[in-house]
């Protein structure tokens, strides 16, 4: 599964979770699109990989292939990766550094991922940011 939503402003947030298929891949590449172009400007995403385990070897390059195609797009991209799957950490590493972007970085603690998007998040971004992290519902859109 992998779900792509503005919460506000600038703020995209992603979730993924394994089984991932190319299928959800393309219709998440289309979501963020779409949320790029709501936004109207760079967007900034906060990515919550902890439920992904091993990616196949054609869905890591669709998602390294989504990665690149939005690179001119995006401020930030922040991705929390579990802590308890090294093999998946390190391929989302790889991937990360593939994309080829300074803007993306991987992070095991939602403390950190929260702390470096901050720094471009205006108050109401870092409201519904903090919400995503805690499990509550952020306002409508």
């Amino acid at each position: 599964m992998l779900e792509c939503q503005h919460q506000c402003g600038r703020l995209v947030t992603v979730v993924l979770s394994s089984p991932l298929t190319l299928e959800e891949i393309a219709a998440a590449d289309l979501k963020m699109a779409q949320a790029r172009e709501k936004a109207g400007a760079k967007v900034v995403i906060s990515a919550d990989y902890r439920a992904m385990t091993l990616l196949g070897q054609a869905e890591a390059g669709a998602l390294l292939a989504m990665f690149k195609g939005h690179n001119a797009g995006i401020e930030r991209s922040a991705i929390l990766s579990s802590a308890t799957s090294a093999l998946a950490v390190m391929q989302m590493v790889r991937i990360v550094k593939e994309a080829q972007s300074p803007t993306r970085k991987a992070f095991h603690e939602p403390a950190e991922l929260q702390s470096w998007l901050g720094e471009v998040l205006t108050p109401e971004e870092k409201a519904a940011l903090q919400a995503v992290f805690l499990g509550e519902p952020s306002s409508p859109n």
